[in-house]
């Protein structure tokens, strides 16, 4: 990266927890967030997807109550979104 390039600035919302605890993670890895930051954006464009596989997603538990059987279908729309419109917090 040449040293003159012109800089922005990425500003995101994250619970003061997940920033303390990410900050101390890559202080012990002598580098700051900016940094750490840098180098994720770096990877993400490099491999253009996400530098890591996502584990725990909500995407991940729908396919896994779908393996589990314990998915619901429906025969048309209809019957669809009365599903979905009902108050039966038995789902």
């Amino acid at each position: 990266m040449d040293i003159k390039e012109k800089k922005s600035t990425v500003s995101a919302r994250v619970s003061v927890e997940l920033k303390e605890s990410a900050a101390r993670v890559a202080n012990s890895m002598g580098m700051d967030m900016s940094t750490a930051i840098t180098m994720f954006l770096t990877q993400m464009v490099r491999k253009n997807a996400l530098p890591f596989t996502p584990i725990g997603s909500p995407l991940d538990a729908a396919i896994q109550e779908i393996k589990d059987g314990q998915s619901k279908s429906f025969t048309s729309i209809e019957s669809l979104m009365a599903d979905l419109n009902s108050d039966d917090e038995n789902d």
